[in-house]
């Protein structure tokens, strides 16, 4: 919801949210996202606790729901950042080191736009599904993707 408000109401207006890991067995599934359907997937402060499995699980599923040339954006805890790895060893996030993470990108196919590091512990990556974003809607309806937790 932080996030949300920092963008103007039109926007707000459009996010569409979708609820994950509504079964026991699999917290990463989104199969029930349609294919090739969005051009853009935010997620912030999410992949910064998972493992390399649950982040792989994730960003295929992404590829798969993106439309061909659209755009994700996560946050992650660079590993290989000495402030990012106190949270690990304080038990508080997941180690994953950029460089894994940059090769789990291009293995699986996507397109690396740019890795960002801000402040002493934030780190985020721009990726792209290959192709070319065309779209014949007038606008784009945005999603919002939870992670359930019981």
């Amino acid at each position: 919801e932080s996030t949300k408000r920092k963008f103007p109401p039109e926007y707000r207006n459009r996010l569409r949210a979708y609820t994950v890991g509504i079964t026991e067995d699999d917290d990463t599934d989104i199969s029930f996202l349609p294919n090739n359907q969005f051009g853009f997937v935010f997620s912030w402060n999410v992949f910064n606790y998972f493992p390399l499995e649950h982040i792989r699980k994730y960003l295929t599923h992404c590829l798969r729901i993106l439309r061909p040339g659209g755009t994700m954006l996560f946050s992650y805890n660079d590993g290989e950042r000495a402030s990012c790895a106190e949270f690990v060893e304080e038990g508080h996030m997941s180690y994953m080191p950029k460089t894994l993470l940059v090769s789990l990108i291009k293995n699986l196919g996507f397109e690396l736009i740019d890795t960002f590091e801000e402040e002493e512990y934030v780190s985020w990556i721009e990726i792209r599904k290959p192709g070319e974003l065309k779209t014949a809607k007038l606008h784009q309806v945005m999603g919002e993707i939870k992670l359930a937790r019981s």
